[in-house]
């Protein structure tokens, strides 16, 4: 019917906690996205569970942090809106957490990635601009150092994940 819904199953039956809905619409500009068709209507990206809150990202980009024990909206982001982004695809990244921040790719945008204090939804930092892939980010460790690495469109990139900045870069 147009939205997407974020569903809290009990673990030992399986029966529903919560669940939280919102619009989806599946059309922009009054037509159907030829990929999201193709690909299905999505969501694509995987809830987060980080300590007592849910962080989930649907399709258009509509980014919420949760209350984990009743469904609650503690904050949310229309990423398209918050950084005026005009060339996505749909949103596929998966939330990840780092510290006291969750962390997205912006998708094919060209806008890089962003952090987002867990608590308050305020942005604590943006890397430089590069079209990312539809994957999600996923940290390492390099001789005892934290990286936060994403696939580009044409590069493989290594960030800090503190602060965003660069630390490497490999053509794909």
């Amino acid at each position: 019917g147009g939205n997407e819904i974020v569903v809290a199953l009990d673990a030992g039956s399986g029966t529903t906690r919560w669940q939280f809905s919102y619009a989806a619409p599946l059309l922009h500009d009054g037509y159907f996205d030829v990929w999201l068709n193709a690909a299905g209507p999505g969501p694509y990206a995987t809830p987060l569970i980080a300590g007592d809150q849910v962080f989930s990202l649907g399709t258009n980009g509509q980014f919420h942090a949760l209350d984990l024990q009743t469904g609650a909206i503690q904050w949310s982001h229309n990423l398209v809106d918050l950084f005026e982004l005009s060339d996505f695809v749909a949103f596929t990244s998966s939330p990840l957490a780092f510290g006291e921040t969750v962390i997205l790719p912006l998708g094919s945008s060209g806008q890089g990635v962003v952090a987002f204090d867990q608590e308050t939804g305020a942005v604590v930092w943006q890397s430089g601009e590069f079209a990312a892939a539809p994957s999600s980010a996923v940290l390492i460790s390099v001789d005892g150092e934290e990286q936060l690495v994403v696939f580009g469109h044409q590069a493989l990139v290594g960030l800090d994940p503190t602060d965003g900045s660069r630390l490497w870069r490999h053509p794909l």
